[in-house]
């Protein structure tokens, strides 16, 4: 009984240093147009290497939680270049970042492609040009 208590005791001993380990930081803002001032929707913020991100909302505010720094963050959404935004230390977040919002501004930069041409073609008629076809059956 009592090598149970000890090993009850070593367990929730190691889940609580685990737990105070895994701290994180909130990290909030707003993704905006640089040219237009307007709320960028769904732009997506990702956290470098880690599969942890987030999208902005309708209102261009994400919030994102980090758990180690340096922390880099990329901002990116179709029709805009990257930009990147980066928190050195816990220490600069504690005096800088924490309970701020960060203001992100993209810069546009518009996607062209080329001419679209669209074509039809049957491959019934190709095979059979005399082929009746059965409306009613379908």
């Amino acid at each position: 009984m009592k090598q149970l208590t000890i090993r009850l005791f070593i367990v929730c001993l190691l889940f609580g240093f685990y737990s105070v380990q895994s701290q994180t930081y909130m990290v909030e803002g707003v993704v905006k147009d640089r040219e237009t001032n307007q709320p960028v929707f769904g732009a997506s913020i990702i956290l470098k290497n880690c599969s942890q991100g987030t999208s902005a909302d309708e209102h261009g505010a994400f919030r994102l939680d980090v758990m180690r720094f340096p922390a880099v963050l990329f901002i990116q959404c179709i029709g805009f270049l990257r930009d990147t935004l980066t928190i050195e230390s816990e220490e600069r977040y504690n005096s800088d970042y924490r309970n701020k919002k960060f203001t992100i501004t993209l810069k546009s930069n518009p996607i062209q492609i080329g001419e679209v041409q669209i074509k039809a073609r049957s491959t019934l008629f190709e095979k059979d040009p005399y082929v009746i076809i059965d409306y009613a059956g379908l």
